[in-house]
């Protein structure tokens, strides 16, 4: 038997599923949309240190060959190194635009070039081969100036790329809103549909079986429940057919008591 409080419950939860779905819906959009700007201002950062971390690898370079026995100056190439190979890392990830990533392969590459040269003369210096060095200084330092184009014209590859994901953003927001809306419409034509076919199976019903006892109470015993209350396997079923049977049971006692009251006139008057 399905009951009332069962469908209640259900309709209940239907109601929270759809608004849980709606909401799940809504965060994972944001959440996709805060991705993609966080990845590209990250990005735009991290091409703005790339200019400044290579030219502090030139100018620790040039330090290393104005004081080559200095092991704090070395250690200071050696973190500029280490920071710009984190940079390029992250920026091997976070690029997906096919067209910036077409313009950061030759940021990279420009890069990895300034290193190779700082790389050799400072081997050449640790060596103690200086006739070099100031050729691979100047190499690097020339790189450097590659480095400094490629990366602003990635940057602007960046921001044009930043326009199209805007209008990717106010289209998905758009989209967001229009299923908010039809999701709210759902639910408030789905809970007025409920509502009146609650109404209909339970709530009338109800109103019909008070309506009977009302009129049986009054004495009208020809009083009959109506048969389509008598159908289904709910509660107000079940009521109606114990209803039914109390008001039949209740003409039977009505009619027993009745011929009773007759048989004891016909023995009064034998007497």
């Amino acid at each position: 038997m399905r009951g009332i409080k069962a469908k209640l419950l259900t309709a209940f939860l239907t109601v929270i599923a759809v608004l849980f779905i709606a909401e799940t819906f809504n965060s994972a959009m944001s959440f996709i949309l805060i991705q993609k700007y966080q990845k590209i201002t990250d990005s735009m950062i991290s091409e703005y240190q790339i200019i400044e971390t290579t030219s502090n690898l030139v100018n620790s370079f040039y330090d290393l060959i104005q004081y080559a026995n200095d092991k704090q100056r070395v250690d200071t190439f050696n973190h500029n190194l280490t920071a710009l190979n984190n940079l390029l890392a992250k920026l091997d990830k976070n690029i997906n635009d096919p067209g910036s990533w077409t313009v950061y392969l030759g940021v990279k590459s420009s890069v990895n070039n300034v290193v190779s040269e700082a790389n050799k003369g400072v081997a050449a210096i640790l060596a103690g081969n200086f006739s070099e060095v100031t050729n691979y200084y100047n190499v690097a330092n020339q790189k450097n100036i590659f480095v400094k184009e490629n990366t602003s014209n990635l940057l602007l590859k960046q921001l044009e790329y930043t326009e199209k994901l805007q209008a990717d953003i106010n289209r998905t927001q758009l989209w967001i809103q229009i299923i908010g809306i039809i999701l709210f419409i759902g639910v408030f034509l789905g809970c007025l549909w409920y509502s009146l076919s609650f109404s209909r199976t339970f709530i009338n019903p109800l109103l019909k079986l008070t309506k009977l006892a009302k009129i049986i109470g009054d004495g009208n015993l020809e009083a009959n429940v109506e048969s389509d209350l008598l159908k289904g396997n709910d509660e107000i079923a079940s009521l109606a057919n114990s209803f039914n049977s109390m008001v039949l049971s209740l003409k039977a006692n009505i009619k027993k008591l009745k011929e009773y009251n007759t048989q004891l006139i016909k023995t009064k008057k034998i007497v």
